[in-house]
């Protein structure tokens, strides 16, 4: 919900400082709660650049194209109902050139929007619990996990448990002023189908004695300058796995670097760090908080990570772990699914799955609790769709983005690249 405060009055506290990259000065300086029904109204030649790359922080991106932009939702884990599923599929044909995209970080985007539409988009989708806040920007994003997360046979633990707590954490959530974008992921089995190294927080779970605790990695990231994740601490109690990953947004909050933005992410903090002085680090901001049971938490022996190969190896179904149910696996080429496709794969996961798609970090659809007697039906009517289900993680299952068709980052046509 938007502040009841207005523009003026709503400013961070803190004056820009000297050295500031522009960006930092504009997080000091614009309030990033846009009321986009204004926005609206407004001529788009008298949005400041400046205001447009705060759009972000609603998930809102300006396209190369003026007048035009792309909205991301948060949609923690990739779970959507089809309720919520179809309510975007409403909103793409009408607002959207009928067409939404899948991220790596498990959700939708919707491409094409004109600035008149950005609110109808941003409301319709909150109208059925989706938010946009945190889509974007020097955030928390996105929480992400792996696809099986919930049903898979090997899971341990309750992964969508701690992803619905960090999702749903105030600290955690209002931390809008970071040096750069923040990112979680919390994986359902000590498996790399989560991309655990390549996130800023990695948890995995780790059971002893019946117990489950989790393994906390920091410091991974991709692009320009990649690094692995780092292990920080070989068991973290499930009753402060919030508390850790708190201070560790807190701890980037401190000590990113906001003078040079090519190293503003944590993974530049953990690497000059070291596991064991971020470690120290993060205990340190707990026990300033007062957190109890911190002797319980154990560093670790070798930050060297020791992540299980993926579990899956195209697939096209995988048997849940609560007997006589399945996962049907759906590829999506190009991340791009047009309505006709959408509204198919909701009226499916309802006739014969559980209610539910999943969205994968790999750009893909899967349909979750598919009694096993619907599996054969399932796969013949996604077939006769023109929907594939086979490719999974071979050639066929290529990541793309958008490219220079839209992206103002990008380089190159991804499109034409990917045919």
């Amino acid at each position: 919900m938007r502040s009841t405060l207005n523009r003026t009055e709503k400013r961070w506290k803190m004056k820009a400082q000297p050295g500031l990259t522009q960006v930092e000065t504009d997080k000091l300086e614009i309030d990033p709660d846009f009321d986009f029904r204004e926005i609206a109204e407004r001529p788009f030649e008298e949005i400041t650049p400046n205001e447009l790359a705060m759009f972000k922080w609603s998930g809102v991106y300006h396209q190369l194209q003026p007048d035009f932009f792309m909205i991301r939702v948060v949609t923690p884990g990739g779970r959507l109902t089809t309720g919520q599923f179809n309510r975007a599929i409403a909103l793409a044909e009408e607002y959207a050139q009928g067409e939404l995209c899948i991220t790596t970080r498990q959700t939708l985007q919707f491409h094409w929007v004109r600035q008149t539409d950005i609110y109808k988009v941003i409301e319709g989708m909150a109208e059925v619990g989706i938010t946009t806040k945190n889509g974007c920007g020097d955030v928390p994003r996105n929480i992400i996990g792996d696809s099986l997360a919930g049903v898979g046979p090997n899971q341990v633990g309750d992964s969508l448990k701690l992803i619905r707590w960090m999702a749903d954490d105030d600290e955690i959530q209002n931390q809008r002023n970071l040096p750069r974008k923040h990112k979680i992921s919390v994986a359902s089995s000590n498996d790399a189908l989560a991309q655990t190294l390549m996130n800023c927080q990695g948890w995995v779970p780790v059971e002893r004695d019946g117990e489950v605790g989790w393994k906390f990695h920091a410091g991974g990231g991709l692009g320009a300058r990649p690094y692995l994740a780092k292990v920080i601490f070989d068991w973290v109690p499930e009753d402060r796995v919030l508390d850790v990953a708190r201070a560790t947004v807190e701890a980037f909050r401190r000590h990113g670097n906001r003078r040079v933005r090519a190293q503003a992410r944590l993974k530049v903090v953990v690497d000059a760090m070291g596991a064991a002085t971020f470690g120290e680090t993060l205990l340190g901001i707990l026990r300033e908080r007062g957190i109890p049971g911190l002797e319980k938490i154990e560093f670790a022996h070798d930050p060297v990570p020791t992540i299980g190969r993926m579990s899956l190896n195209g697939e096209e179904v995988v048997p849940q772990k609560k007997a006589g149910r399945s996962i049907v696996r759906i590829l999506i080429p190009r991340s791009e699914l047009k309505t006709d496709e959408s509204r198919t794969l909701s009226r499916l996961a309802d006739e014969l799955g559980g209610g539910t798609l999943m969205f994968t970090n790999r750009q893909n659809v899967e349909l979750h609790d598919v009694p096993n007697e619907n599996v054969d039906a399932l796969l013949v009517a996604l077939h006769e769709a023109g929907l594939r289900t086979e490719g999974h993680e071979h050639l066929p299952d290529i990541v793309a983005c958008v490219g220079t068709t839209m992206c103002k980052l990008a380089v190159s046509s991804a499109p034409e690249a990917y045919h």
